[in-house]
């Protein structure tokens, strides 16, 4: 399968630069191993090929398993915050409604260009 996520500026410089391995988000159920994924930043875009997707109950405990692959150089603290930050909305309509924080953590290598 083939998917298309956008990613934030220095997010995606972290993807082409190598080193960002892991993408966490939260409500993605749909992507598997050997899936293919286009991360676009405005007109530019890097694919990656993604060889481990694992689920998890909340932001934390990805975290705690990829914190260093997912976002390089945020201590967990920052990290975290940064998550509920860009998942605001999503984390309060999903508490209002008393469902589950999961997030998925989808590890990948980059295709050669």
């Amino acid at each position: 399968m083939s998917s298309v996520l956008n990613l934030r500026d220095k997010y995606f410089n972290m993807v082409c630069d190598g080193t960002k391995t892991v993408e966490i988000r939260f409500g993605i159920r749909t992507i598997a191993t050997n899936d293919v994924i286009t991360f676009k930043n405005g007109d530019v875009s890097r694919t990656v090929v993604v060889t481990k997707v694992n689920v998890y109950n909340g932001f934390e405990a990805a975290l705690t398993e990829h914190l260093n692959e997912a976002l390089p150089g945020f201590n967990f603290v920052e990290a975290l915050r940064e998550y509920e930050r860009i998942y605001e909305e999503k984390i309060k309509e999903a508490t209002a409604n008393n469902e589950s924080i999961m997030v998925t953590a989808i590890t990948f290598r980059l295709t050669k260009q």
